[in-house]
């Protein structure tokens, strides 16, 4: 098993987005413990879920709120400790830097769009899916993919755990999120294959992460200006390293 838990990439201001972010997601999970506690398990799921056939057909939804409410609570629902556990440590590791260069504003415009995004690409390989879609995920990986380009070889303190052997070791970034990206696609694949695709929206994953990559290219070459400047005058180190 591999963890990652912190990145050494120093930012210049405070994530005051990423962690709001993070407070709105975890009222929404006591939120949904709340209600599946107080009316039924599950109940808050498939009311609140994102089902692509309700949003592609809204006259023939049956249950739930508006198909479109669904396209932003969804975002913020999880299924459990572990999904949303793992959602916000991504978002904690990479989001402050990628707001950092983004801006708040920007990159709360740019964090719930891959989220729609993200939302809308597993809507199109699902189509005739009634099975309700939640998590951050989406949005997540598209912040993964902004801090990929913005970051490649920033170190992330990484703990490995095989069997009885455990061990902190500094891997680039480039090399986790390459494999975020690997495992989404070859499961992603397998899925399409498959009778029964299982309970991962794995396309999901891989349309938030190549919007967050469109977007952070034309950033790109302002964050070089802005570190080549540092260099001549402060001497940037070398985490910060393109």
């Amino acid at each position: 098993m591999i963890l990652p838990y912190k990145d050494i990439n120093p930012t210049n201001s405070f994530p005051y987005v990423t962690v709001a972010i993070i407070a709105a997601n975890a009222a929404m999970f006591l939120g949904q413990t709340y209600i599946d506690f107080t009316v039924r398990p599950g109940y808050s799921v498939l009311n609140f879920g994102l089902r692509p056939v309700a949003l592609l057909h809204p006259a023939e939804a049956v249950m739930g709120v508006s198909p479109i409410l669904t396209l932003f609570l969804s975002m913020f629902m999880h299924a459990g400790i572990l999904h949303i556990a793992g959602n916000m440590l991504y978002l904690w590791i990479y989001g402050d830097n990628v707001e950092d260069v983004m801006g708040h504003g920007l990159y709360l415009m740019f964090y719930l769009t891959g989220g729609l995004l993200a939302s809308f690409t597993h809507v199109l390989f699902n189509p005739t899916s009634n099975v309700p879609m939640i998590g951050a995920s989406g949005a997540v990986a598209a912040v993964l993919g902004a801090y990929l380009v913005f970051f490649p070889h920033a170190k992330v303190k990484t703990l490995v755990w095989i069997f009885i052997f455990i061990t902190v070791v500094y891997l680039p970034a480039w090399t986790l999120i390459g494999l975020f990206v690997a495992i989404n696609l070859i499961m992603g694949m397998a899925s399409l294959a498959s009778p029964s695709p299982g309970g991962v929206a794995w396309f999901a994953h891989m349309g938030g992460l190549a919007f967050g990559v469109a977007v952070a290219i034309p950033f790109r070459s302002r964050l070089r200006h802005a570190r080549i400047n540092h260099v001549v005058f402060n001497q940037w180190p070398n985490e910060w390293r393109l």
